[in-house]
């Protein structure tokens, strides 16, 4: 299995999503990542890459270079973290990633909270 293909499970991991729903998320060609994990492709087409550096909002070079993500999210604690992935289901809630680094449970909490007023004083 290639690294490039490891590196995608791991981000499909961090995201709470399968290999097959972040192709159809994506449109990456499912085929594709398929030969990638089989070792029949040892890299994906440009638009491929660029789709998904796109899904995961990473550089095209987080995906195929061979050096560690610098902006992976790092929680505080274990409960933060089950916090912030059971927030990844809802998609809603996917623009808290980016500010959710070093944040604690409350702090994601009050976010949410103002987030869902929003969304009820809009509808």
């Amino acid at each position: 299995m290639s690294d490039l293909y490891n590196k995608l499970e791991e981000l499909c991991k961090e995201r709470g999503v399968t290999i097959t729903q972040m192709c159809k998320d994506s449109g990456a060609p499912r085929g594709s990542l398929t030969d990638l994990k089989m070792g029949r492709a040892k890299s994906l087409s440009v638009d491929t890459l660029d789709k998904l550096a796109r899904y995961f909002d990473v550089q095209i070079d987080d995906l195929i270079g061979g050096s560690p993500r610098s902006d992976a999210p790092v929680y505080l604690d274990d409960e933060t973290r089950e916090f912030i992935d059971s927030l990844r289901q809802r998609p809603e809630m996917r623009t808290l990633f980016k500010v959710s680094q070093g944040a604690s449970k409350e702090d994601v909490q009050q976010v949410v909270d103002i987030l869902e007023k929003f969304k009820k004083a809009s509808e």
